[in-house]
């Protein structure tokens, strides 16, 4: 918002518009936007702070046409995963596809507070299913987590192994410093070791 005040938000439905303002409720709550304090939900006791409900516009079909050419293929009929209402972005005119939660590159998954086996189970679907979608397309594929660059169709199948191999690891741990330990060795380079791995591995493993 700073780099671009005048910015129109759009969400693909009224339930996504729900999950933000419920999640920038949380993010206060906890101090985790304390950095960024013009993202805080404006209020009677902040008057400054955003508004989310007037600034967050719902689109009303699958599609957004930019206003400098161009076409935004939308799709929202995704089971719960990572986030109750996933999003991903088809732009044809680019061969290009933003996976928003569904993308991660070279960072660990997040399986916190929230992400069930179930959402589990369903993130990995819906990951088999858009490697099957895309592979003839080949498109160059923007993560919505960890690096950007040099990203196609083959990070699907890269997460889906990520993901069975945490659920063999979090079956088998004893502890969940071993199951850190397994997944660190498992996956030296990725980042946010420290928040997104730990966080999964404390929801899903008891000592």
């Amino acid at each position: 918002m700073k780099e671009s005040p005048e910015a129109k938000i759009v969400v693909a439905t009224e339930d996504i518009k729900k999950d933000i303002i419920s999640f920038s409720t949380f993010m206060e709550g906890i101090g985790w936007l304390d950095a960024e304090p013009a993202l805080k939900p404006k209020s009677k006791t902040n008057p400054s702070g955003f508004d989310y409900e007037a600034n967050i516009n719902v689109l009303d079909d699958d599609t957004l046409e930019l206003k400098g050419g161009g076409t935004l293929k939308v799709e929202t009929e995704y089971a719960p995963a990572e986030s109750d209402h996933p999003t991903t972005v088809y732009v044809e005119d680019i061969n290009s596809l933003f996976t928003s939660d569904f993308g991660y590159h070279n960072v660990h998954l997040w399986f916190g507070s929230g992400v069930t086996d179930a959402h589990i189970a369903n993130w990995r679907k819906a990951l088999v299913d858009l490697q099957i979608k895309y592979a003839n397309l080949s498109p160059i594929v923007y993560p919505g987590h960890g690096d950007p660059n040099n990203v196609d169709v083959g990070l699907f199948a890269t997460m889906v192994k990520y993901i069975d191999n945490f659920n063999r690891v979090i079956a088998s741990a004893h502890s969940r410093a071993q199951a850190m330990s397994e997944m660190e060795k498992l996956y030296p380079d990725y980042k946010e070791t420290d928040f997104l791995l730990k966080n999964s591995v404390d929801f899903h493993v008891h000592d």
